[in-house]
Parts: structure tokens; C-alpha cells; sequence
């Protein structure tokens, strides 16, 4: 994770390990979306450099990155782990999101991913790079993103330290 949103100057050079992956274009939404795979199924959403979020194989989130923090999925809530750094080390303070503020998140998350959805299913999107450039990954993002919306279960399982 770059300390600071303002160190992802090129979001697309930068997501290496996704690939196939695309920068789009989401009408109403100011910063370009970056999205893509890993090799191993699991697939990530960056909307510039906050929010990000990455999910697993299943389509359930195990990670996301908001406002400088770190959300890790506990399995049945997220643990925000936010940085506090002195002079000589940098820690991590966590705090286990309780219902409502976990309620609050998958909101946010959700209200988020439904309109890079709507966009997709609408046509209104504007695919600014694509990487491989021959790949149309669109229609395997609506699918993911389709799960995530209509899916039971939110979470992974918790996440190793």
C-alpha cells in the first residue's frame, strides 16, 4: 500500500500483478476506476488511490484501503488498522468494526460498485487503457460485481496477520 493516495501517480503501471486490467472512465465519478485479476481468480477495484478494494476468489472482500487506512476481513467483521507512526517505527492500532459501522462500510462499498455496475450495464463507461490491450475484461467485471451486489456472503474468512 503507498503511504499516501497522492504516491499512485500511474494506478495501471503500478497493478502489475493484475492482469488482465482496465482504467475507466464512470460518469459522476471524478477519479479514473482501475480494475483487475490476479492469476488466482482474486480481483481488485481501485477508484484512484481511495477507495480500493480487493476480494477473493469467491467475490468476497478481503481487503479495501479508505482514507489511509487498512480494512482486513475478520471473517465476520473487518479490522481497521490504521497507521500511527513515531520516530524510530511505524504500528498498526486495530479496531474490530462493530455492526453498525461494518453495516456502514459494506454501504459505502456497495453503493460504490453499483454504479461502476450501472455504468457497465448501461454502456456509459470509457476504457482509457486496457492491459493486455486486447482483452475485454467488462463483461467478467459485471459478473464479479453482480456477485458482490446479489451475494449472501460478504466477507472472507479472516484474514492471517
Amino acid at each position: 500500500m503507498a503511504r499516501h493516495s497522492s504516491d499512485r501517480e500511474d494506478l495501471m503501471a503500478e497493478a502489475v500483478t493484475l492482469s488482465p486490467r482496465v482504467a475507466l472512465l464512470i460518469p459522476g465519478i471524478d477519479d479514473e476506476v482501475i480494475a483487475g485479476r490476479r492469476t488466482d481468480g482474486r480481483w481488485s477495484v481501485f477508484c484512484g488511490g481511495d477507495p480500493v478494494y480487493h476480494f477473493d476468489p469467491q467475490d468476497r472482500l478481503r481487503r479495501a484501503f479508505i482514507g489511509e487506512k487498512l480494512f482486513r476481513s475478520q471473517g465476520t467483521t473487518l479490522a481497521r488498522l490504521t497507521r500511527q507512526e513515531a520516530a524510530t517505527e511505524t504500528v498498526l492500532l486495530r479496531h474490530d468494526l462493530d455492526s453498525l459501522e461494518l453495516a456502514t462500510f459494506l454501504h459505502d462499498m456497495r453503493f460504490f460498485l453499483a454504479r461502476l455496475a450501472e455504468a457497465l450495464k448501461l454502456g456509459t463507461v470509457t476504457i482509457l487503457e486496457s492491459i493486455p490491450a486486447d482483452a475485454n475484461f467488462l463483461p467478467e467485471l459485471a459478473s464479479h460485481l453482480n456477485v458482490v451486489l446479489n451475494g449472501q456472503s460478504q466477507l472472507s474468512p479472516a484474514l492471517k496477520k
